[in-house]
């Protein structure tokens, strides 16, 4: 008993320290490779097989995590409590499509999902035990932009195949070492979204400069894959943080007024505006009649849904959009669940400005692509609330000044 409760003391010490800014070893080894598997997680041509060296990193590093600092126990937050009602429905859907449709089922993308909740769980108790986390956030989307940047030039000057990655798509979208631009595409939408939200705030004149040319590069780098997708996020998210710099609630309201009443007079010239936006895309009339097909997966399993797989246009494709995907993988259960999860999401990063225009992105990227089942989406999602979650923290670190065991554990003395 003795020696369970010291091993008891000693794990929340642990914790004690990381929260004061303190971390241990495997925390900072653990960090690194979570931050170099962002960076890289775009560069699926490096891939063999479904594995390549990001999702290495993000394994390795949330095993070292989970070992050493977590006892072998799945830490609790809300992604904790989101991953193990939603893989249940998705398994359901998808052994029920194995019996009936399994031409549209998909083995391995069921693995996937189990490899993503296991990552962003261990990452959002990791990433929330940084004190930091919010400069090292921007500092990771700053490095993320120069690295795709540096891709970038060595692509124009020197070669477009960068030690066996392909650094474009089809010769005309800027891909930066991924097998299709997409995942690049989301990755300089939120790194943009960040330095620009970042920047709006920013009281020193030079760090504000840095800060803005680092939003042009990282969307001259989106303009480059040619994503409608991801500009429409970036545009959504920018949308937002310039709304939340208006300090004055009556303002927000007069201006979100006259927004509303603009597209109502205008409404005819921005439909035809955004059709020709749609049709300037050549993936983008194509993607609405795969939204279309939406009732053929929900009439064979409305409840549970048919798993991961491709359910659109009799099975032939995905539809391009997280949540038709979600509806069609999990049925109306998991969208119900999907839908509180976002909600439990919104509720901690709606007052940080910059969380919150990165969260924008992130779901508005959902509406004509499938950001959920990429790497790179679930470590800015965990990065991002982490941050928020611990900036809204009622209880600051600094109010935590002594620790002396009390029985079994550790109490903390506040003053």
């Amino acid at each position: 008993m003795t020696t369970t409760k010291k091993a008891s003391d000693t794990k929340e010490i642990k914790r004690y320290l990381l929260l004061a800014g303190e971390c241990s070893r495997s925390v900072r080894i653990s960090c690194i490779l979570m931050f170099v598997a962002l960076v890289l997680a775009p560069m699926t041509s490096w891939r063999i097989w479904k594995i390549g060296p990001a999702e290495l990193c993000a394994m390795v590093g949330s095993l070292i995590y989970f070992v050493a600092e977590c006892n072998g126990r799945m830490p609790r937050s809300i992604f904790a409590s989101f991953w193990p009602p939603f893989l249940a429905i998705a398994t359901i859907g998808y052994l029920y499509c194995r019996v009936f449709y399994s031409n549209e089922c998909d083995t391995y993308g069921m693995l996937t999902w189990f490899y993503f909740a296991f990552v962003s769980t261990i990452a959002f108790d990791m990433f929330g035990s940084l004190s930091n986390i919010k400069k090292l956030f921007t500092m990771c989307s700053a490095v993320s932009i120069l690295w795709y940047l540096f891709l970038y030039i060595y692509s124009q000057r020197i070669s477009d195949v960068f030690f066996g990655a392909n650094l474009w798509y089809h010769s005309v979208r800027y891909s930066g070492g991924g097998t299709n631009p997409h995942q690049v595409a989301l990755l300089m939408a939120v790194a943009s979204i960040v330095t620009f939200s970042r920047m709006l705030s920013e009281p020193i004149v030079l760090k504000k400069i840095v800060l803005a040319v680092l939003t042009c590069l990282g969307y001259f780098l989106l303009a480059e894959t040619q994503s409608s997708t991801a500009k429409m996020a970036f545009a959504l998210g920018a949308v937002f943080a310039l709304y939340r710099l208006i300090g004055n609630a009556k303002l927000r309201l007069a201006v979100l007024c006259v927004v509303a009443s603009l597209a109502l007079i205008f409404h005819e010239t921005l439909i035809s505006e955004f059709n020709s936006w749609i049709a300037s895309d050549s993936n983008g009339a194509g993607r609405f009649e795969l939204f279309a097909t939406i009732t053929e997966p929900l009439d064979k399993s409305p409840v549970f849904g048919l798993g991961p797989g491709n359910h659109a246009s009799g099975g032939s494709a995905e539809f391009h959009n997280t949540y038709l995907e979600i509806f069609a993988m999990a049925g109306f259960t998991g969208l119900f669940l999907f839908t509180f999860f976002s909600f439990q999401l919104l509720s901690i990063v709606r007052k940080d400005h910059v969380a919150l225009a990165t969260l924008i992105a992130l779901y508005g990227y959902g509406f004509s692509g499938f950001g959920m089942r990429r790497l790179v989406y679930w470590l800015l999602l965990t990065m991002m609330v982490a941050f928020a979650q611990r900036s809204s923290s009622k209880v600051p670190v600094s109010n935590l000044t002594s620790m002396h065991p009390s029985g079994g554990g550790v109490r903390w003395q506040r003053v």
